[in-house]
């Protein structure tokens, strides 16, 4: 056992060692007939640590204990500049359990002009136009590689810097690759079709939805399940790369805003 009693100060540590029978170690058998410290000894100055200061709980304790031969099994420590109010801390032995992580979200997206939330439940808006890396699976693999490659391209087409809306999507990599579409699959605002639904490529499905704003300005939504189980590492803004300077306004549009 052990326990902490903090006041203002000083603070004590005490541990103490109780008999056990056939221990060749213990004070009764190392001090040929001296007094043993009986469990009422114990109890006694627990309850007196718990209810004095440290400072007269330690002068209490070894007037108590002098000449006792017990007193070798308590150890004592004293440290200045401790809390006003005792505190009593107990260890034990049961492990503490781990905090449980929170759950990884499987599904990542990239919608609206457009706001984007990647595997690990980041959300953050496309500020930049041009071509974006949505997904790269392995991360950095080479072309020939490459099991799936997904890059869309932004951009701006409204009167701030936030409208922002994505145009085209391409899909590529050997998980893209099938007899319809052997080169990949290709989807753009300006090339008219039926939704697709979700779509099987590898480890994961995707969709693609097109949507229309109020003033008619036409984008595509960009959805993907399942990309964090997947076995590989997983590059692109809705992976690990880091999204910083795609998530930052254009100082061009802010030059152009103020002008």
């Amino acid at each position: 056992m052990s326990a902490s009693v903090t006041d203002d100060t000083d603070e004590i540590e005490v541990t103490y060692s109780v008999y056990v029978a056939g221990d060749e170690d213990d004070v009764r058998r190392t001090v040929p007939g001296a007094g043993a410290v009986t469990q009422q000894q114990i109890d006694t100055l627990s309850a007196t640590l718990a209810q004095n200061s440290a400072e007269d709980y330690t002068q209490s304790f070894m007037s108590e204990m002098n000449g006792v031969a017990g007193v070798a099994s308590f150890g004592v420590t004293s440290v200045a500049n401790s809390a006003t109010a005792p505190t009593v801390t107990a260890q034990n032995d049961s492990p503490t359990a781990s905090p449980t992580p929170s759950p990884t979200p499987s599904a990542a997206s990239a919608t609206g002009d457009p706001h984007l939330v990647n595997i690990h439940g980041q959300r953050f808006d496309l500020m930049q136009p041009g071509l974006h890396s949505l997904v790269h699976i392995p991360r950095f693999a080479e072309a020939v590689r490459t099991l799936l490659d997904i890059r869309a391209d932004v951009q701006r087409l409204g009167v701030t810097c936030a409208d922002m809306y994505v145009q085209s999507i391409n899909v590529t990599g050997s998980w893209a690759y099938a007899p319809g579409h052997p080169t990949g699959i290709f989807f753009s605002v300006t090339k008219s079709g039926p939704n697709l639904g979700w779509q099987k490529f590898g480890q994961v499905k995707l969709k693609v939805v097109q949507g229309h704003t109020e003033s008619g300005i036409a984008y595509l939504n960009f959805l993907i399940r399942s990309l964090s189980k997947v076995d590989n590492s997983i590059g692109g803004l809705l992976g690990d790369d880091d999204h910083t300077d795609a998530s930052t306004v254009d100082p061009k549009c802010r030059t152009m805003l103020n002008l």
